[in-house]
């Protein structure tokens, strides 16, 4: 997982963009992994939404209730993008993202 930026301000409404790739042994794009996502996240922030860039995926890509800290989407040709986005407090947002038989990934975003 990456995201375009590790400092994001703890102001409600700033937001990083997270990339999740499914990976191989050597580090590889599997451009055929689909599997399910689990993204939860923890400390003073919530998931925006999600997205997989599937032009037929009919399933959700934001939560339903505002103050979302779990949510699923399957990988697209190996990828998938969740929006974090800041709450009012400074602090640690630590994303994980985690499917049956692979490696969890994890990631920190700091909000100030």
């Amino acid at each position: 997982m990456t995201a375009d930026r590790g400092l994001i301000t703890a102001d409600g409404r700033d937001v990083a963009v997270v990339t999740v790739e499914i990976q191989d042994g050597k580090g590889r794009i599997v451009p055929d992994a689909c599997p399910m996502l689990t993204c939860s996240l923890e400390g003073d922030g919530r998931i925006l939404g999600v997205g997989n860039g599937d032009p037929s995926y009919l399933g959700p890509d934001h939560p339903d209730e505002l103050d979302c800290h779990t949510f699923q989407i399957p990988a697209f040709n190996g990828l998938a993008q969740i929006l974090i986005q800041s709450g009012h407090a400074p602090a640690a947002l630590q994303l994980s993202c985690s499917s049956d038989g692979l490696k969890p990934g994890n990631l920190t975003i700091t909000a100030e």
